[in-house]
């Protein structure tokens, strides 16, 4: 039953030939947070249905020391139901706390069937959260079935100096958690590991320098002092995209750095931002960028 829902969607989606290439690297976000539950196995699969380059997820990891898919690192109000089927209320959130609950445990949650609040196109049915290792066998699978070229993986680390051992592993537990499942994929240059914690990519970067790295940048202080704040040049420079402009764009591109934003879910400002010549962009909606 565990892969039940995962493989209707294989089976639906597989019928499906409205793949389309893209000659820019665009980034389903959280799968496609605007049709799907984000994060889950169908919408990564609706992602590659849309044509979307790189699958791109949020991680977190278990009591068990499972790595699933979550962008919080509790059970979120907005997406999750608790054990009988009711709403949890924002205060208690912090009381789900994932890296105390066994993937078992987990399991029993539904985070798919609530009406999220932003995403009112959204599709909802009953899911869970999602091992790592399933979302990228499932969608290994998928593109070897839709005979198009695997995708790439950009993975963020969710995580925070005063969260470690308390709602996440360490840094460097957690970068390892997660290079152990990409390794049995075989995923190579074609796994991205990105993160707001710098301490995530300066080990990533000291201890596998071959692995590319996304700079995520919230509260942008400009590209030079943004870049001050890392020992190295990261593969990718990926702020919130309104602080985006050609200088921006021109600078990263001197210094071999590509510029990713994110999200964006407007098609004329991804028509612009792509007219700048930003190498990617992170989108809710694939099916609205062109």
């Amino acid at each position: 039953m565990r892969y039940f829902i995962a493989v209707l969607w294989f089976i639906f989606l597989s019928s499906c030939n409205t793949i389309v290439e893209y000659d820019y690297d665009l980034q389903g976000h959280r799968g496609c947070r605007g049709l799907l539950p984000e994060n889950s196995i169908p919408a990564m699969l609706k992602a590659l249905e849309l044509g979307v380059t790189t699958l791109e997820m949020d991680v977190v990891v278990t009591a068990d020391s499972v790595v699933i898919l979550s962008h919080e690192p509790f059970l979120s109000s907005d997406i999750c139901f608790d054990i009988d089927g009711n709403p949890i209320h924002p205060e208690e959130e912090s009381n789900f706390n994932l890296y105390r609950m066994k993937y078992l445990d987990i399991l029993q949650y539904d985070c798919g069937s609530a009406v999220h609040p932003r995403f009112p196109e959204q599709k909802h049915f009953a899911i869970h959260k999602p091992k790592l290792r399933d979302v990228i066998s499932n969608s290994e699978a998928f593109s070897r079935y839709k005979g198009r070229r695997l995708p790439n993986y950009s993975i963020e680390i969710k995580s925070v100096e005063g969260g470690d051992e308390a709602f996440h592993p360490t840094p460097a537990k957690f970068v390892e958690a997660v290079l152990e499942v990409a390794v049995d994929f075989n995923l190579k240059d074609r796994l991205v590991i990105q993160s707001f914690d710098l301490r995530v990519l300066e080990y990533l970067h000291s201890k596998y320098p071959e692995v590319r790295t996304a700079y995520l940048v919230e509260d942008s202080k400009g590209l030079t002092q943004d870049l001050k704040r890392l020992s190295f040049r990261p593969t990718i420079y990926s702020p919130y995209y309104p602080v985006v402009e050609q200088a921006t764009i021109n600078e990263c591109h001197s210094m071999g750095i590509q510029v990713i934003p994110w999200t964006v879910n407007d098609e004329q400002i991804a028509k612009h931002l792509l007219s700048l010549g930003v190498d990617g962009i992170i989108t809710d909606y694939p099916d609205r960028i062109h």
